[in-house]
Parts: C-alpha cells; structure tokens; sequence
C-alpha cells in the first residue's frame, strides 16, 4: 500500500471540495490514487471539520467580564454588587463563576460603596465556614 504526505492529502480533498471541482472517479483517473481512497480522504477531513466545529460549540464560552476585575469600570463594579445583593448563595456562586469574581473582590467593592455613600461599613459577607462580618471603619 502507497503512503502519501499529508499535504498531497489535503491538496486532493481540496480539490476535492472546490466548487465545480472533480468527482473522486475523474481525480482518481488524472491522479493514480484509487477512488476509495480519495473518498476516504474526504470523509476523514469531512469528519475532522465537524468535530472541531463540535468542539468550538462545546467549548465554554468566556465569562462576560472576562478581563481583570482590577480593570472593570465603577458601574460595572455597582452594577456586580446590587446585582449579588439580591441573590441566594447558590445563585451568587454561579454569578460570581460566569463574571469571574472572588467573594472577596465583591465584598470589598460593597464596602467601597458604602463608604462613598458616607454610610456605615459594617459588610457581612456569606463565606463557606457562615457568614464573616468585616468591621466598621
């Protein structure tokens, strides 16, 4: 059995594939390679087109804020804490994961608000071991 490159293989399916492009029996006859072959060929890089097509579909998708939240502007930084405020701790698990924050980053932001707002900063925030109050400043 003939071995034959990976570029004269993708060369052929090309060609292959080209709009107005020869049938696996009219290339098999100009080329030498077997018609089976060539329809392999094709089948096998039809495949591999779907699967990586498959993949990018499946692939997670970025969160929303995928930058740093060092970067984020001070309206997203409100709009992420009023946001959490009104969530349960499963729902604020998932909002914290899709928008790629820490409980820290967002409690911080919280008291940041606070204080701007000139109120009390005592900012209870929920943790895994209960919730953690942070002091007034």
């Amino acid at each position: 059995m003939r071995e034959y490159s990976e570029s004269f293989k993708r060369k052929i399916v090309q060609r292959l594939l080209a709009p107005g492009g020869p049938t696996a029996v009219a290339l098999s006859a100009e080329t030498g390679v077997h018609q089976t072959t060539l329809s392999r060929w094709l089948r096998d890089a039809r495949s591999l087109a779907a699967m990586s097509d498959d993949a990018r579909r499946s692939a997670p998708t970025p969160p929303a804020a995928a930058r740093r939240p060092e970067d984020w502007t001070p309206e997203q930084k409100l709009r992420a804490v009023t946001e959490a405020a009104a969530l349960s701790e499963r729902e604020l698990g998932e909002f914290l994961r899709r928008e790629g924050l820490h409980e820290a980053q967002l409690g911080e932001w919280r008291k940041a608000a606070l204080e701007a707002l000139g109120g009390p900063v005592s900012v209870i925030i929920a943790s895994r071991v209960g919730p953690v109050k942070i002091a007034a400043t």
